[in-house]
Order: structure tokens, then sequence, then C-alpha cells
């Protein structure tokens, strides 16, 4: 198989045989579920950000703490904002799947280009979210680790 496959891409070409057609096809089934899946996640995190958000704001809404429903609304907006991240990886991986199913039923060379276009979207996507969350967390870090010593030396 791999003198087949070498052949083609040296010739600038490449085969998508019926064994990578199955992997390929099993793999949009498992994409799909997987979004599919993500967007019910998705509003049900909406959902509880919205009823955290109002079931905190009647909790706190005795006068002796003004201001609680500021504290009640970042609930609801931080878990809107978490589904709202959420939601582009689950479309492009969606994209993906139905973009892949239809490729394969009639092998269209600009879908199966747009689903794997898709794909890498995705994963992009994944991958510029974690180096922004691991930055936030060496920044914390780094906070902390200066309030620590800043608190030694005042202590």
């Amino acid at each position: 198989m791999d003198n087949i496959l070498d052949s083609h891409i040296n010739s600038g070409q490449m085969v998508i045989n019926t064994e990578i057609k199955s992997y390929l096809k099993e793999t949009a089934k498992w994409a799909k579920l997987f979004a599919i899946v993500g967007f019910v996640m998705m509003a049900l995190i909406v959902v509880i950000g919205l009823t955290m958000g109002t079931f905190m704001a009647r909790m706190m809404s005795s006068e002796a703490m003004p201001g609680a429903n500021i504290g009640a609304g970042f609930f609801t907006v931080y878990f809107i904002a978490i589904a709202a991240i959420y939601f582009f990886p689950l479309y492009y991986l969606l994209k993906f799947a139905n973009n892949m199913k239809q490729a394969l039923a009639s092998d269209d060379q600009e879908a199966l280009a747009i689903s794997f276009k898709n794909l890498k979207s995705c994963y992009k996507f994944i991958g510029i979210l974690m180096v922004v969350v691991l930055c936030l967390y060496a920044l914390i870090f780094v906070i902390a680790f200066i309030g620590g010593v800043a608190g030694g030396f005042m202590g």
C-alpha cells in the first residue's frame, strides 16, 4: 500500500482508497456525534448560566447585600461567554463531518477540501485557545508569586 501511495504522492496526486474512505467515513460519524453532543452541552451551559444568575440574584436580593446582582450577572455572562467560545470548534467539527460525508458519497473533491479546511479551522481555534489559556495561567502564576514574595516582606 505504501508503494501505491508513494507513487501518487511523487506524481502530485493522492489516492483515497476504500480503506482510507472507510476510516474517513467513520471519523466523520464520530465527529458529527461529538459536535451534536457538544451543541447540547453548550445549550445546557447557557441554561445553567441563566438559571444560576437568576437564582443568585434572588438569593442575594436582600438589602443586606447591596450590589449582589452584579455578582449574579457575572455568572450569567461568564457561562454564556464559555458557551460562545465552545460554539466555534463545534461548528467547524460539524461542517467537517457533513462535508466529509458529502465528499465520500459523491467523490466530490471540493467538498473533501472544504471538509479538511473546517477540520484545520477547528484545530487552529483549539490551538489558539490553548495558547491563550496557558498564557493566562502563566500570568496568574507570576502574579501569585509576586504577591507571595511581597506578602513575605510585609509580614
